[in-house]
């Protein structure tokens, strides 16, 4: 078992696609409720500008990973992209082969835990 994965994806939310980015997100954040139990924390963050933003994702475990980035490219990338430009991707944890196979294609920036704790 991988353990907890946690995503930091950033960006910025095209011009004039406020409104349209908010329903996507709002859509995007209820599915994920609704028929992903093992994605633990699924939330978006907008500066006060609302010009960028921030989604921080918490998964169970490298498969919980998999599963959403899937569910994630098969319904939601097409409509995302036409809102929002997504600039980074940073993956916390030690993610399978699977999960970075799938996240190198967002160029991600991958952090492996040092030291610490969870409660």
């Amino acid at each position: 078992m991988s353990g907890n994965i946690i995503l930091i994806v950033e960006g910025q939310i095209k011009p004039d696609s406020l409104e349209g980015f908010k329903a996507q997100m709002k859509t995007m954040v209820d599915t994920t409720k609704a028929n992903e139990p093992d994605t633990l924390i699924f939330e978006c963050y907008v500066t006060d500008d609302n010009i960028n933003y921030q989604i921080y994702e918490r998964y169970r475990d490298s498969a919980a990973t998999v599963v959403h980035l899937k569910f994630f490219m098969e319904n939601f990338a097409k409509a995302f992209q036409t809102v929002a430009i997504t600039t980074q991707v940073t993956v916390y944890g030690s993610p399978d082969d699977t999960v970075k196979q799938i996240l190198d294609g967002f160029g991600a920036v991958y952090i492996a835990r040092l030291s610490g704790f969870q409660r």
